[in-house]
């Protein structure tokens, strides 16, 4: 897909080359999560298996849970990312 004219765009993979961007300082897409908790994700490998299998965009669970504690840092880029959009928004 391509992202909105005049959007700031913000990160890119091999997988997507519009992973994020930012919409009129008020709008930010992602096309990734940050949201997930370390149970959510235990929850989502056990209940999932069969569907993660190793390929060029899809880790495995063990990949996934080897990972695990990037969740910390992610709900911290988050709340930030929320934060400084919420204060954009009040400033106006």
């Amino acid at each position: 897909f391509d992202i909105p004219k005049d959007a700031i765009h913000l990160a890119y993979s091999r997988a997507c080359k519009n992973q994020a961007y930012l919409y009129k300082k008020r709008v930010l897409a992602l096309q990734f999560h940050l949201e997930p908790t370390k149970e959510w994700l235990r929850n989502m490998v056990k209940s999932g298996a069969g569907e993660l299998v190793a390929g060029n965009y899809v880790q495995t669970g063990e990949e996934i849970l080897k990972n695990i504690d990037l969740v910390d840092s992610n709900k911290k880029i988050l709340f930030t990312l929320l934060e400084r959009l919420a204060n954009s928004a009040h400033s106006k």
